[in-house]
Order: structure tokens, then C-alpha cells, then sequence
């Protein structure tokens, strides 16, 4: 999965005309495989009060983060972005930062080993939860033939 996106990453930006919103099907695609069905990644949802974040990441249709993204060639650390930032930091308590190949978080840049670390982690709760299901069904099963 983050072998295959970063595949197009670089298939887009070496072939020289790529933009910003080049890359954003696939940030969406990964995110979403990730994440799984039970939340939704929309790319360009509806303006915020304090502008119009990239992405916004909902369960059951209640905004739990929001993701702006950069150029890849510009990074998240242009001083051109810096104002914009600020004022998304200070809206929206829950925004990832992104050039869509490092992802800052409350002024913590995540590298691409601690989006494959935290990836292991979605991985295992999801199994975890899928687990307690299963164990929760044998628990409350009646074993009686009557019942």
C-alpha cells in the first residue's frame, strides 16, 4: 500500500509538470485504505470558518481531522505557507500538514517510518476490535440446546 503510493508519487513528479493538486487522489486513496470504510476522506469538502483545509476525515459523518497539503516541491516548511497555517492551527484542533511525503501534526513532522509505524498500529486495533467481536459473540452465545 505505501510502497504502491509512493510508486505514483514519484511516477507524478518525475515526470515534471506535476502540481499540488496532482497528487491528491492518491494521498485520498491511501488514506482511505488505511482508514478503512468506516470513516470518509474527502478531498476539497466544504470551506471551513477559517478557510478550505485539502481534506476532511469524518466518522459517521463527524469531522474527526483535517489535512491541508503542499507541493511536493515546496514542502511544509515555506515561509509563504506559515500564515495560512497559523490560522488553520488555531481553527481546526485535529490538522495533519502535508507535502504528501512528510506530515506534521502540532509542529511534530511525522517521517514516511512513523506513518508506517502508526499504519501497524491502525492494523492492529482494527484487528483488536474485529477480535473482542468474535469473542464477545462466543461469550454471549447460549450454549444451551433449549435456548
Amino acid at each position: 500500500m505505501i510502497q504502491h503510493y509512493l510508486r505514483k508519487l514519484s511516477q507524478l513528479y518525475f515526470n515534471g509538470n506535476a502540481t499540488e493538486h496532482s497528487y491528491r487522489g492518491d494521498l485520498q486513496s491511501l488514506l482511505q485504505e488505511i482508514l478503512g470504510k468506516e470513516f470518509s476522506v474527502i478531498n476539497e469538502p466544504q470551506r471551513q470558518a477559517c478557510g478550505a483545509p485539502d481534506y476532511i476525515i469524518s466518522k459517521k459523518d463527524i469531522p474527526v481531522g483535517f489535512i491541508e497539503a503542499k507541493d511536493l516541491k515546496l514542502g511544509i516548511d515555506h515561509k509563504k505557507n506559515k500564515p495560512q497555517f497559523d490560522r488553520y492551527r488555531n481553527a481546526l484542533s485535529n490538522l495533519i500538514i502535508t507535502d504528501y511525503l512528510n506530515f506534521d501534526r502540532k509542529g511534530h513532522t511525522l517521517d514516511f517510518q512513523d506513518v508506517l509505524h502508526y499504519q501497524k498500529m491502525i492494523y492492529a486495533m482494527m484487528n483488536t476490535e474485529r477480535l473482542m467481536k468474535e469473542i464477545d459473540e462466543v461469550r454471549y452465545t447460549d450454549p444451551s440446546p433449549d435456548a
